[in-house]
């Protein structure tokens, strides 16, 4: 049997079906694997791709052949069945060692044993989110020859992700900033990518360490680091620093203003203003508005943040009306002036994040998504890996805490104090006090380290959330978040011992991929003026920051600088068009132009029921900068993109007699 079986093994391997290089692999290493099955697929069996009665029905029979199998493969791993498909492919997945997958790919019913691929993803997620990469790809445009002005906090010039590719013909050379920075009188040439940067803020640094929101922002718009490092939207457009940011979140109106008008000066063809104020209602003589009106008649696209309040009527900035109301517009000024594009998020398809692992007094291990409050971690974790880490909590006791209140605290002072020994991990579920309370509160009781678990059922762990002091603290190192169902299973194992792994850093897949952000303000505005007017990725967002270095934010900050750089993709495509005598724009300017046609051709943005999100919350919907590269027809109601229907009568007027 044995040798039939080898002989199988080696038949199978020689067709590529154990996938594996099982040479390089630890034969004792257990490993997540997918486990392809003879089961046919329901689309096979129903001969149809749509989700109805039949496809169902084969779907449910595909499942039920696979359990034959999974069981022989329980019985020879230990391990349960993670995951199962049986709708477009029939797999499963779960975890073995290498010389267990030789012995389940020998049984009857299976297909192809196969180790589950760790793919590092970074940017190249959200720029797959859109028609970016066909852009790129399939019509070779990346943004040559168009300027994009970051009004921001600075752009890192140092990174090497900010650069332009070789051969890449600037649009502002060096003589042409030189001659600019002298009639100015102030400004400095840093580079080729960066051919301009000042501050208007005063403050000393453009590559700002203090407040990397800018820096981020520049990497999103045009980051160009290819495989080593990320890749923005338009890798070869070129940047302004033009700072407005200091060392706090902070900008005056008339140092943006003054960074507007020097983007005129300079020719850009873009300016991105990742900023804004609350409920913003624009008027005609309000000074930055009109300035960005007058920059748009100028033909500079001006791409502004739709603000991250969700609505008037929510709390924390997660949009739930929470009071009930009817108006509950909280899109964020100046992004609603006439002529710029207000931009709204949506949440990426992969997030970087933390990961942990529990093992149990058992040697069961649990892994689960994480988000690490503390800021310190990192860098004490790097500096003396043996002596700081999660996986220094070894056989400590995990002791349910409930909400971490001092109240719920104290009555477990003779258990905390007098008879638990050894170390000791709090979890903690999330409500009704702050996280720094609860950490503070469970540190201050004697924990090691706490774990704060989500109060939102499901798989969903927030990554905008701050335990704000506690999270700063050189001495609480252990502080993380999880979600409510990987919560729910440490609480099985409350008042045991449980060994932690350490924190590992990855990009895993997004529980709301695809979804509008929750912080996303809705509109409409005052006048009941369509805004926000597009959407694009700005949830959970990869991208530069200080030094050489990388992080993660989230904001309508982050959906800006993606709509700016679709944006030059789009100019670089158009301005070729007008050369070879394909396109003329009649009698707009091309920031008019490629305003309504980013909007004409945005693709809605669905729940996944298939009901698209509101149009209050949405704009027009997901950018497609290829599909506003090819548009040659526009649509628009009184010369704009959008039709308003702002007040209407609650009852009908009478008939004229």
């Amino acid at each position: 049997m044995k040798a039939a079986a080898a002989a199988l093994m080696e038949q199978r391997k020689a067709a590529g079906l154990v996938k594996a290089d099982l040479d390089d692999l630890d034969p004792d290493a257990t490993i997540r694997v997918m486990v392809e099955t003879k089961a046919t697929p329901a689309v096979q069996a129903a001969g149809t791709m749509e989700w109805n009665a039949r496809t169902q029905q084969a779907e449910m029979q595909a499942l039920r052949k696979q359990e034959s199998v999974a069981a022989q493969v329980e019985k020879i791993t230990g391990n349960g069945i993670l995951n199962q498909s049986a709708f477009l492919v029939s797999t499963f997945t779960t975890e073995m060692t290498v010389a267990e997958m030789e012995e389940v790919a020998a049984l009857p019913g299976v297909v192809s044993v196969t180790p589950v691929t760790t793919f590092e993803m970074k940017m190249n997620y959200a720029t797959s989110m859109t028609t970016v990469t066909k852009m790129w790809e399939e019509l070779g445009y990346t943004g040559e020859g168009t300027v994009i002005a970051v009004i921001d906090s600075g752009v890192n010039y140092q990174h090497p992700d900010m650069v332009l590719s070789d051969g890449v013909e600037p649009k502002i050379t060096e003589a042409d900033a030189q001659e600019i920075i002298d009639t100015l009188g102030y400004g400095q040439y840093y580079s080729e990518k960066v051919p301009f940067g000042y501050s208007y803020c005063g403050y000393y640094e453009m590559d700002n360490s203090s407040t990397t929101h800018g820096l981020h922002v520049a990497g999103i718009a045009a980051g160009n680091g290819g495989e080593d490092g990320i890749t923005g939207v338009a890798p070869d457009a070129q940047v302004l620093g033009l700072q407005v940011f200091g060392m706090s979140g902070s900008a005056f109106t008339d140092d943006i203003l003054r960074a507007v008008e020097d983007g005129v000066k300079l020719g850009a063809d873009i300016m991105n203003l990742s900023l804004g104020s609350t409920a913003g209602f624009y008027d005609d003589v309000a000074y930055l508005q009109s300035a960005l009106d007058q920059a748009t008649e100028e033909g500079i696209l001006c791409c502004v943040a739709a603000g991250n309040d969700g609505t008037s009527a929510s709390l924390l900035g997660i949009n739930t009306n929470d009071f009930g109301v009817v108006d509950a517009g909280a899109v964020s000024a100046p992004s609603t002036a006439p002529g710029a594009l207000s931009v709204a998020s949506v949440n990426n398809t992969y997030v970087k994040g933390a990961t942990i692992s529990v093992t149990d007094a058992e040697g069961n291990e649990y892994e689960t998504t994480a988000f690490n409050f503390s800021s310190y971690y990192d860098d004490r974790h790097a500096e003396d890996p043996e002596e700081y880490g999660w996986d220094t909590l070894d056989d400590v006791m995990l002791v349910d805490c409930g909400l971490g209140t001092m109240d719920e605290l104290s009555e477990m002072f003779d258990y905390l104090f007098m008879e638990l020994e050894g170390s000791w991990v709090a979890l903690v579920q999330r409500g009704d006090i702050s996280f720094q309370e609860k950490i503070e509160n469970c540190y201050n009781m004697g924990a090691s380290g706490v774990i704060v678990y989500n109060n939102v059922p499901g798989d969903a762990v927030p990554f905008n959330v701050s335990s704000e002091d506690a999270g700063t603290s050189s001495w609480k190192l252990y502080q993380l978040m999880v979600s409510n169902n990987f919560g729910l299973k440490l609480l099985e194992l409350a008042g045991t011992q449980v060994s932690f792994g350490d924190l590992v850093t990855k990009f895993v897949a997004a529980s709301d991929a695809g979804e509008m952000s929750t912080f996303s303000s809705w509109g409409t505005t005052a006048s009941l003026d369509i805004k926000p007017e597009i959407s694009a990725p700005g949830g959970n967002i990869y991208s530069v920051s200080s030094g050489s270095g990388y992080e993660v934010m989230s904001g309508t900050s982050m959906a800006t600088p993606y709509v700016s750089g679709a944006s030059a993709l789009v100019i670089q495509a158009l301005k070729e068009a007008i050369a070879n005598g394909e396109l003329d724009l009649n009698d707009l300017n091309m920031a008019q132009y490629v305003k309504l046609a980013l909007m004409n051709t945005a693709d809605p943005v669905c729940e996944e029921d298939g009901t698209p999100y509101s149009v209050r919350q949405q704009g027009a919907g997901m950018v497609d900068p290829l599909g506003a590269a090819n548009n040659r027809v526009l649509a628009t109601v009184d010369g704009l993109a959008s039709a308003a229907l702002k007040e209407i009568s609650a009852t009908a007027p009478s008939p004229s007699p």
